[in-house]
């Protein structure tokens, strides 16, 4: 524990002397001083808890020392020494609001009291202060929060509600003072609170649920109230309670479970994407190498034709598994949607009863977003389907509403990737069955369906949820049972004087060049180099990336263009890629990997890697990436070519 500090002032060595021995035994930090002069330096530069000064100095003496302590230190205590029989010197030191006095020479045994009872007054001084400090805090904190709170006696009389409160409930503090807390609450609440809430709050613990309120002009409102004892300086009980929207706090916990099972899917998606991926291009190039193979008209052509179908609904159940985990190959770019929303309007028609009249809606003056035009395809088909399925073959009305909103702080407050501003507002909305809140509630779950075996994968509106993150927007589903559903998905908009940037076309040539294709898998290498020379190539395989690098290193001009796996034992394709380029700095690359994260295009842009594809990938899309690898190179080399002549010319 720390000691108090004394600074004991007095122009008589003797005194000096025995006091602070006196005050050191009794555990007290003396400091003294024997003029005032030195006094008063020492009061400037240093913080004491008790001041004992001589009345009478030169040249200014202990009144000028109370003066200058109590305007340096207002707290610090200030005991005058004056000699037997002054009376009117204490009387004056008094005056001027000195703590204590005591006669000289001192009685020790009244020294120590007095000492010990102007330190205890300022312990209790301080002890003061700081409450009043901390009350003064408690109260900004509870008037500036935002969650509604009340506090009442045990009889129910409120006494205190915060500035949330008198706004939520519409009933000032004067007002709630005249109130008891129940008269907050309809019949059926306040049950609640005499048979459970107010049993569990006495034995001590905190209770919280959500709970029907009403405000001022009687309207019921659920929110999700916290409800605990606390106790004054007398130990008389007292409740508290604490309000907050109870959509809120569903909303809440329903976005945090939502994130956890994304990131579990996420993880499990990106372990099994590789592999399968891999077994599906050894399918699908195969089988491609095999129609290659046989004449016009075999009936094996059907065969195969279907073997090739199974494969991109391999390929597709993968892509949507991984746009659901936010892994998917996802290019976003300035994009008008308008069109994209009417083409496919004009496939649904097609594909859905007829009985189901389809209406559209379409207000925006620019419907233009980043995003990437097969996920919104995607998106609108998933949910038109799942609509059409809720109607069921009952007449029904598919309504698909387009328009520009504004939101605010407060709209944007419930989700936690949306800032205020301006948005497209898509809505899908249907007459269909609807939903009960706990099956709302498990929509954009991966594989929760409420369809019968064999009629739902319970992917779509999984793959909805993550394409609409991907694109930075939010969803919010507002369904009640036989009322039909409607979700409403907000995309952020581009800022005006953005273009799109349209992708060229460049259609497929016979090639001639020379390609060293790098897998650790021994049929994907057989399989890549077979499919490659069957377009023209000259190509070299290998299953070990040591080798390749060791055969590219010995000829680095045998080659003119490279294709790398991504995930392969020893050294990563990246890794391989670095290599490869620190031998040739000019060598075209194309990386190949089961899962396209955006991470690896980052990085492969910067070690210069022209292309990454995603398994599988079929002969044709193959052979296009390399044309557009060995154009891009081509060009960049006659840039540097120029600037190289440019240069010598200067």
């Amino acid at each position: 524990m720390e000691k108090n500090k004394i600074l004991l002032i007095d122009t008589d060595p003797a005194t000096l002397d025995m006091i602070s021995h006196a005050l050191e035994i009794r555990g007290y930090q003396v400091t003294t001083a024997d003029d005032c002069e030195a006094a008063l330096d020492l009061i400037s530069r240093k913080s004491f808890d008790l001041v004992l000064t001589e009345m009478v100095m030169e040249p200014v003496g202990g009144p000028e020392v109370l003066r200058r302590t109590k305007e340096i230190s207002p707290e610090t205590m200030v005991m005058i020494l004056t000699g037997h029989g002054d009376v009117d010197l204490a009387v004056e030191a008094l005056r001027l609001k000195a703590d204590e006095y005591l006669y000289k020479p001192p009685d020790l045994g009244k020294l120590f009291f007095k000492v010990a009872s102007c330190l205890e007054r300022l312990r209790l001084k301080r002890k003061d202060a700081q409450a009043q400090s901390d009350l003064h805090i408690f109260k900004d904190v509870v008037a500036s929060s935002n969650e509604a709170i009340a506090v009442s006696e045990p009889s129910g009389r409120l006494i205190y509600v915060n500035p949330a409160h008198e706004k939520l409930f519409g009933r000032s503090l004067e007002v709630a003072r005249s109130l008891n807390y129940l008269d907050y609450y309809p019949e059926k609440s306040v049950e609640k609170h005499k048979e459970e809430i107010l049993p569990t709050v006495k034995r001590g613990k905190t209770w919280e649920g959500v709970v029907e309120t009403l405000d001022s002009k009687g309207r019921h409102f659920p929110f999700w109230q916290r409800t605990y004892a606390t106790y004054d300086e007398n130990g008389k009980i007292h409740y508290c309670f604490t309000f907050m929207h109870a959509f809120k706090e569903r909303k809440a916990e329903k976005h945090l479970r939502q994130a956890q099972q994304s990131q579990a899917i996420g993880t499990l998606a990106g372990g099994i994407a590789h592999e399968f991926n891999n077994i599906l291009w050894i399918i699908m190039a195969n089988t491609e190498l095999a129609v290659r193979t046989l004449p016009e008209g075999n009936t094996a052509h059907k065969n195969l034709q279907r073997i090739e179908k199974a494969c991109s609904r391999g390929a597709d159940l993968v892509q949507q598994i991984l746009s659901f985990s936010r892994q998917g190959e996802f290019r976003p770019r300035p994009l008008d949607i308008r069109s994209i929303v009417k083409e496919s309007l004009k496939f649904l028609r097609s594909s859905l009863p007829t009985t189901i009249e389809i209406r559209q809606n379409i207000t925006t003056r620019s419907a233009t977003i980043m995003s990437d035009p097969s996920q919104i395809h995607q998106t609108l088909i998933n949910l038109c389907t799942n609509a059409a399925d809720a109607m069921g073959k009952k007449p029904g009305v598919l309504e698909i509403n387009m328009t520009d909103v504004e939101l605010d702080q407060d709209e944007t407050g419930l989700h936690d990737n949306l800032a205020p501003g301006e948005y497209l507002r898509l809505s899908v909305k249907d007459t269909g069955i609807g939903m009960e809140p706990k099956v709302r509630e498990r929509i954009f779950e991966p594989f929760f369906t409420t369809k019968g075996v064999g009629e739902g994968r319970g992917m779509g509106l999984a793959v909805v949820h993550g394409i609409v993150e991907s694109c930075e927007g939010a969803i919010e589903v507002h369904s009640e049972p036989e009322k039909g559903s409607t979700f409403h998905l907000f995309f952020p908009k581009v800022e005006k004087g953005t273009k799109p940037c349209p992708g060229a076309f460049i259609p497929s040539v016979n090639g001639k060049e020379r390609i060293l294709f790098v897998d650790d898998d021994e049929e994907i290498a057989k399989m890549g180099k077979e499919i490659l020379e069957c377009h023209g190539y000259r190509v070299e395989s290998k299953t070990c990336s040591d080798e390749a690098l060791e055969t590219f290193r010995e000829h680095p001009d045998k080659f003119d263009l490279i294709i790398t796996d991504m995930i392969m034992p020893k050294m990563t394709g990246e890794m391989l890629a670095e290599e490869f380029v620190r031998i040739r700095s000019d060598i075209p690359i194309i990386l190949c990997t089961g899962y396209d994260e955006e991470i690896y295009r980052e990085r492969a842009r910067e070690i210069g890697i022209k292309k990454v594809l995603m398994k599988p990938v079929n002969g044709r899309d193959l052979d296009s990436a390399i044309r557009k690898a060995l154009e891009k190179n081509m060009e960049s080399q006659n840039i540097r070519g120029k600037n190289i002549e440019g240069k010598e010319e200067g």
